[in-house]
């Protein structure tokens, strides 16, 4: 009898590359082992008989699928040789001078909180600790719950909750990050969940500025979620100011390429050019809002915002009582009070105040001139303009073609106010020093710097008044950086017209 045991075809399967068994022959065998069985006789007068191992198969030598030793399950940053070492979908990669179990991953969304989804080798994409390190005590060992391991230091740490100050992802706990551009402990989120009430899944930079990671930060300027978010100012309108939340305090607060904080604590480009009316206060063009927007005017003391009016230690309201008929009103001009005949529509009895000038205005209606016969019929009450009588409209002029249109009119033009075109405090050579004027406009202007011949040959110029030359008004707002005039034309005298050239 012919006894064939199974323990007799046992093969090792430690010894194949793979440890892996080839299945045919785990089959051929049992086919083997059936015809065997099946055979009682042969035709050699052979009688055989089966004998059938009674002890359980060793899967592993076989090659089947099965549970592997305890002492090769391996799991992250555990050491290893081969990918077989590791568990689960755990593949065996080099870090630093040793091999070690890691997860693979596409993102640092797909990695625990404190690890990083960084590539090791040409293989792709792994999770690994963010100090690079694997053997730290805390690593090997673990740790107890609600405590973290410290990729710093190696040893176990409290966890902070939700919303604590943080710098590194392993002082949150459990699975909770911290934010990296905020410094709180807060929830990875997927854009297709909800986060909790009064924060959004937004991406940020995680804290080694190497990867995108996606985290439930909050909306408001603190972190909160639900009730706690109460009274608290959204980021969008950071700063409480007399209880109401905005988005500026100052021009500083604004980070937009010519920005400026508005008078409705927004930031925006200022609509206000005018120079000495540069900020913007409930859709009207004033002064000053806050003492900040005086900081500019005037050396003669400290400037403070009054009533949206910039006031100083030097007694401007008292210098203002002196201020009367045809200049009744009072305005700061390069940082000089001044007296004018308006500074808002209120003081004009009819139209309303052109503060280019801060004169009054008709509108539909022509300057009226003093109605002059002579030249002794022309003085200027504050002593700004040297006035001429032009008998034949009976027009008050400037000898250096300056006007106001209350004293010192443009007799065949209009007379434009300055300082918008100037857009700067400083005067030029030429220009009255104080009070508030304007230009007479002109229909043909020399081109570009044509006017330079004038210095050689006088200029004779029919539309301008006095030694005036009608020049172009980009000639002015080149030189200032103010606004271009919305006219032809502008006569300006030849000292001024020098001054800007030289």
């Amino acid at each position: 009898m012919l006894v064939v045991s199974l323990s007799t075809l046992h093969v090792d399967a430690r010894k194949i590359p793979d440890h892996r068994f080839p299945l045919s022959l785990v089959l051929l065998f049992a086919l083997l082992a059936s015809f065997w069985g099946g055979c009682s006789d042969t035709s050699d007068g052979l009688d055989t008989e089966v004998a059938h191992d009674t002890r359980p198969v060793d899967l592993l030598d076989v090659g089947l699928d099965a549970e592997r030793p305890e002492e090769l399950n391996r799991g992250p940053c555990m050491p290893c040789s081969k990918n077989f070492d590791c568990l689960g979908e755990l593949t065996c990669h080099p870090l630093g001078e040793e091999t070690f179990c890691f997860q693979s991953c596409e993102r640092s969304d797909d990695c625990p909180s404190g690890w990083m989804c960084t590539p090791l080798d040409t293989e792709g994409y792994q999770c690994v600790p963010r100090t690079l390190q694997c053997q730290l005590d805390c690593m090997i060992g673990g740790c107890p719950e609600g405590k973290e391991c410290d990729q710093d230091t190696g040893h176990c740490v409290q966890g902070k909750e939700l919303c604590a100050s943080c710098d590194i992802d392993w002082d949150c706990a459990g699975d909770l990050r911290c934010h990296p551009e905020r410094s709180y402990c807060t929830s990875p989120c997927d854009p297709y969940e909800q986060c909790p009430a009064g924060t959004a899944c937004q991406s940020a930079l995680d804290s080694g500025g190497k990867a995108e990671i996606r985290l439930c930060t909050s909306l408001y300027t603190e972190c909160c979620h639900g009730e706690s978010c109460e009274g608290l100012c959204l980021r969008q309108t950071p700063f409480r100011v007399d209880g109401v939340c905005q988005e500026c305090r100052t021009n500083e607060d604004c980070m937009g390429e010519g920005e400026e904080c508005l008078g409705d604590g927004s930031c925006g480009l200022n609509p206000c050019t005018h120079p000495y009316l540069p900020v913007e206060v409930d859709g009207e063009c004033v002064q000053c809002q806050v003492d900040e927007d005086c900081d500019s005017f005037g050396e003669d003391g400290e400037y403070w915002c009054d009533d949206n009016v910039c006031t100083n230690s030097c007694g401007g309201d008292e210098l203002c009582t002196y201020c009367s008929d045809p200049y009744p009103a009072c305005v700061q001009i390069d940082g000089i009070w001044s007296c004018v005949q308006c500074t808002d529509d209120l003081d004009c009895d009819a139209g309303t105040c052109d503060t280019s000038m801060y004169s009054c205005k008709l509108e539909g209606q022509s300057e009226e001139c003093s109605g002059c016969q002579g030249d002794a019929e022309c003085v200027s009450s504050i002593g700004t303009f040297h006035l001429e009588c032009d008998a034949a409209s009976g027009c008050c002029f400037d000898q250096g073609g300056w006007c106001d249109g209350i004293e010192s009119f443009c007799p065949d033009s209009t007379c434009v106010g300055l300082m918008e075109a100037m857009g700067t405090d400083d005067s030029l050579p030429g220009m009255p020093t104080e009070g508030a004027f304007g230009a007479c406009s002109c229909e043909n202007p020399l081109v570009g710097d044509d006017y330079l011949w004038c210095i050689l040959v006088p200029c004779v110029s029919e539309e301008c008044l006095g030694d005036s030359v009608c020049v172009e008004p980009t000639i002015l707002t080149d030189a200032t950086g103010g606004t271009p005039l919305e006219t032809p034309g502008i006569c300006l005298p030849l000292v001024t017209l020098l001054a800007i050239s030289y």
